[in-house]
């Protein structure tokens, strides 16, 4: 099956299948809560809903986590289904609607993914536990100026008797939750120090909060978060894959997706360290960031990965060739239609075709 991707950081679906705990984690949530809404309750199903902000005042273009918090009031364990949602170029949970509305009542465009499903599972939740979902709201909408803002979430939940000979639905329910915020003007200052606090995060890859912290860097467009990617980098580019470490490859390929956004020396400096990394993954993702990358040596760094061992690499080689018109490119392009990979040279053939159109 040939592989899916997108063009700006382009995911494959393998990577997606891989790693699918990108920006949402299903975990217990560790920050401070500052706002909420009030509990809601259901007749139906035996728990109590909250959403809560990590904060209710953020800056323009600092990121922001919410919590979906379901609390189990039944007295025994319950089973919420959830999975099957997020393979997207998120990873966000699509069983989640979430919306976010001016104070003026008008609600800002929805971010659009296609999603390829994903593993089902169930999250037991003890009697008098709560289960926390942590949503983070640049998955779902861009806030590009201040205001006051709502945001609203739905989700269909079915919970059923954590006894597998009685699997069938127990109770059922739709949560409808809102949440206030307000967005103010930036401070280069305070956002230097969240960016610092991110940084620091991210790179102690022990901290149960780094992949989530380095979700929340990369959705900040500033170049200080350059040298916090660059270490991180430096550190993880011959990381194995590890199911048990998963925060590991989210970071490493963060990093390489962030770095290849900046036309900065620093950035494509430290792509090209890892360029020759001895993990199949880390070098794929850096020929990605090549292809997509405003640095004016990207693409003779690219070129450079036509002879990779992994197909699939090759295969991002003759993607990021697909608008440049270079004697060399051509000439790589000319010889990926004789690889011995078909996926590979039927990219090949694809890219010359929007070269000479």
């Amino acid at each position: 099956m040939a592989p899916t991707e997108r063009r700006n950081g382009r995911l494959s679906f393998a990577h997606i299948t891989r790693y699918s705990a990108v920006c949402l984690l299903l975990l217990l949530a560790t920050s401070r809560v500052v706002t909420a809404q009030a509990d809601a309750m259901n007749q139906e199903a035996p728990v109590q809903l909250r959403l809560k902000l990590d904060k209710d005042t953020i800056m323009l273009g600092e990121p922001l986590y919410i919590s979906f918090e379901v609390t189990n009031l039944s007295g025994e364990k319950l089973c919420l289904g959830i999975g099957g949602d997020y393979r997207n170029r998120f990873g966000r949970p699509n069983r989640f609607n979430v919306s976010v509305s001016r104070d003026d009542g008008s609600e800002l465009p929805q971010l659009d993914v296609v999603n390829f499903g994903g593993f089902v599972g169930c999250a037991l939740i003890e009697a008098g536990d709560t289960y926390t979902v942590r949503l983070f709201l640049s998955d779902w909408a861009n806030i590009e100026r201040t205001g006051s803002y709502r945001i609203n979430v739905k989700r269909t939940m079915s919970f059923s008797s954590y006894d597998p000979s009685d699997a069938k639905n127990k109770y059922s329910m739709r949560a409808d939750l809102n949440a206030d915020f307000v967005v103010v003007p930036a401070d280069e200052n305070k956002m230097g120090g969240i960016i610092n606090s991110l940084g620091s995060i991210m790179l102690d890859i022990s901290n149960p909060r780094a992949d989530e912290s380095a979700c929340a860097l990369a959705s900040i467009q500033d170049k200080r978060v350059i040298s916090y990617f660059a270490e991180a980098l430096r550190k993880l580019r011959d990381s194995e894959f590890d199911f048990d470490h998963l925060n590991k490859g989210n970071i490493r390929n963060r990093a390489i997706f962030s770095l290849g956004r900046y036309d900065d020396d620093r950035a494509i400096e430290a792509l090209k360290e890892a360029m020759n990394s001895r993990i199949d993954d880390t070098r794929l993702e850096v020929a990605t960031a090549f292809g997509d990358s405003p640095h004016n040596s990207a693409i003779k760094l690219l070129l450079k990965m036509q002879d990779d061992k992994y197909w699939f690499v090759r295969l991002r080689v003759a993607q990021g060739l697909d608008k440049v018109k270079t004697k060399e490119s051509l000439a790589t392009l000319q010889k990926l239609l004789k690889d011995e990979d078909e996926h590979v040279r039927d990219a090949a053939k694809e890219s010359l075709k929007k070269t000479t159109q």
